[in-house]
């Protein structure tokens, strides 16, 4: 389920709540993304002869604790 300022609405959360609460979530969804990308980028600058350039243990650590 996306977060959406329709859904946000239909709890009863003001406008200028709902902008607050989204501007933060995208900073941290944000902040994420970046994380598993610098995983993934160290990942494969430490193993580029890895067949097929998939993603390794440290990567894959990363990748876990930030969907947790």
């Amino acid at each position: 389920m996306a977060l959406t300022r329709k859904m946000l609405r239909a709890m009863g959360i003001e406008d200028e709540k709902a902008d607050e609460i989204i501007e933060a979530h995208a900073e941290t969804v944000d902040a994420l993304k970046q994380r598993i990308a610098d995983a993934v980028r160290g990942e494969r600058a430490c193993a580029p002869a890895r067949p097929g350039n998939r993603l390794g243990v440290g990567a894959v650590r990363v990748l876990t604790a930030c969907l947790s």
